[in-house]
């Protein structure tokens, strides 16, 4: 079984969890609610919860890279940054590697847990001059990122 959910509860936070391999169907409705966020022209940024996802196909990979490129512009002016969670050191450590030789388009970090990817995103938004809105990202997860078992 695959899902891909998607959270606004904390805009200009949009939490995307990812469960099992996306199939291309799921992609294209995936895609076509990102492009609904970012027809809002609002500065946002995402965390991407990756824990329950399984490897994607390589068609499910070449067409989110075409879709990120058809709206790159877009992306490069609403989207603050990504944060990637990834619980395990090692693979965190890979996705670093990658994300950095690729050259991503958009600010990125690759956290261990949700409240981490989501600090990183606040931080992200009052340097964009969004201090409201990180200010109130902070106050909600900070406690959750000190809790010994942060999800």
């Amino acid at each position: 079984m695959s899902a891909i959910t998607f959270d606004d509860t904390h805009w200009p936070l949009l939490l995307l969890r990812f469960e099992g391999t996306p199939t291309p169907e799921q992609l294209e409705a995936y895609l076509a609610r990102r492009l609904e966020y970012l027809q809002r022209q609002e500065r946002h940024g995402i965390v991407y919860d990756t824990r329950q996802a399984r490897l994607i196909t390589s068609q499910v990979r070449q067409r989110h890279a075409a879709w990120s490129r058809e709206h790159q512009a877009q992306r490069r002016q609403f989207l603050v940054g990504n944060a990637l969670i990834i619980p395990s050191p090692v693979i965190r450590l890979s996705m670093n590697l990658v994300l950095s030789l690729g050259g991503a388009k958009v600010p990125y970090s690759v956290a261990a847990t949700v409240p981490e990817g989501a600090l990183w995103v606040a931080h992200r938004l009052h340097e964009a001059g969004e201090t409201e809105p990180a200010e109130r990202l902070r106050r909600h997860f900070e406690p959750l990122a000190q809790a010994p078992h942060s999800r």
